[in-house]
C-alpha cells in the first residue's frame, strides 16, 4: 500500500509516488494507493477557511491524523510528513517511509528560512519526525539527509537507506 497525499500528483513528491507505484507494478507487486482522510467534514473545513483563513484540507493532507488502512504486508508512506499517522494510527504491517528532506527540522529556529506558519504546524512537524521512529525502514533521497537523521535525530543507521530519485 502506498500512502500518498491527495491532489499532489503534479508536485515533485506526487511524481515520486506515481513513479514508485509504476516501478512496483512493473516489478510484479500488487499496489494500491490510500489517501489520508479529512477529520472534519469538507463543509466545516470550508467554513473555517472562510472565517479564519486556515486551510484544513491542505493541512491534514500534509499532516494526516486519520486514514483507513487496507490489509497489506508493507505500507510505504511516500513523504515524511505523512509519518504523523505512525504516532496516532499505525498500520499492522511493515512500514517504510521516504524522507525527501529534513530542512524544516534543521532550520526550525531560523526565522528567515523556517516555513512553519504557527505552533500547530511546528508541533505536527515534530510529530511526524517522532513517527519516523515507528518505521521499519526509511528511504532517504540523499546521503546528506540520511546523515542528518542519524547525527541530529539519533535514528538507527541500520534502517536508513539512501536511494536517489530516478530520471
Amino acid at each position: 500500500v502506498l500512502i500518498v497525499k491527495s491532489g499532489y500528483e503534479s508536485t515533485g513528491i506526487g511524481r515520486y509516488a506515481v513513479a514508485l507505484e509504476k516501478g512496483l507494478v512493473d516489478a510484479g507487486c500488487q499496489v494500491s494507493r490510500v489517501y489520508p482522510k479529512l477529520p472534519v467534514s469538507k463543509r466545516i473545513a470550508k467554513l473555517l477557511k472562510k472565517i479564519f483563513g486556515w486551510d484544513l484540507v491542505a493541512f491534514f493532507n500534509n499532516y494526516p491524523i486519520l486514514i483507513n488502512y487496507p490489509t497489506a504486508d508493507i505500507y510505504h508512506f511516500t513523504s515524511q510528513n505523512l509519518a504523523s499517522l505512525l504516532m496516532l494510527h499505525k498500520p499492522r504491517g511493515k512500514v517504510i517511509v521516504t524522507v525527501h528532506d529534513i530542512i524544516p527540522h534543521v532550520f526550525q529556529d531560523d526565522p528567515e528560512i523556517n516555513h512553519h506558519q504557527n505552533l500547530i504546524e511546528k508541533f505536527f512537524n515534530k510529530l511526524s519526525l517522532m513517527g519516523l521512529k515507528g518505521a521499519h525502514g526509511i528511504i532517504t533521497v540523499s546521503v546528506h539527509t540520511r546523515k542528518i537523521l542519524i547525527d541530529h535525530l539519533n535514528y538507527s543507521a541500520d534502517s536508513i537507506w539512501p536511494i536517489y530519485h530516478g530520471k
